[in-house]
């Protein structure tokens, strides 16, 4: 018998239904999402100059998350392969203009922009909450 059959109304939700999140519940998903994404974007992929300063890569890890917060936005719903592919580019260029003195070969280069925003929308689409991108269809379906 569930809650709602026996009539119970102590506000908690059904087995298997989820709770709305509040404001510091939804701010620690996007931290640890970020986190994750940020690793799985610098690990072996030689992002930065050797001996970069920690604030020149402390200040390249804030411009990309305010980028990807920014792009990531078009990512709460589908997304057509060509506007993925072009926030690709425009997160490359971006960053690339603005940190060149950080990043190895003064660029963030194309198939490392790419994972982060992959990753993005990969998140989303496991969390069912916004469809992957085409490209993530591809590899999930």
């Amino acid at each position: 018998m569930s809650c709602s059959d026996a009539g119970c109304s102590n506000g908690q939700p059904e087995r298997g239904q989820l709770r709305p999140m509040n404001k510091h519940q939804e701010q620690f998903l996007k931290d640890e999402f970020f986190s994750l994404t940020l690793m799985a974007t610098v690990q072996r992929a030689h992002v930065y100059v050797p001996n970069a300063n920690p604030d020149s890569k402390w200040k390249f890890q804030t411009a990309l998350r305010s980028s990807l917060e920014r792009v990531g936005v078009s990512y709460y719903g589908p997304v057509s392969e060509e506007d993925h592919i072009r926030n690709i580019a425009t997160l490359s260029e971006e960053l690339s203009a603005d940190q060149a003195d950080v990043l190895a070969g003064g660029c963030f280069r194309i198939g490392t922009a790419q994972r982060p925003l992959t990753s993005i929308s990969s998140i989303f689409g496991v969390l069912e909450k916004y469809p992957p991108h085409p490209t993530v269809r591809l590899i999930l379906g």
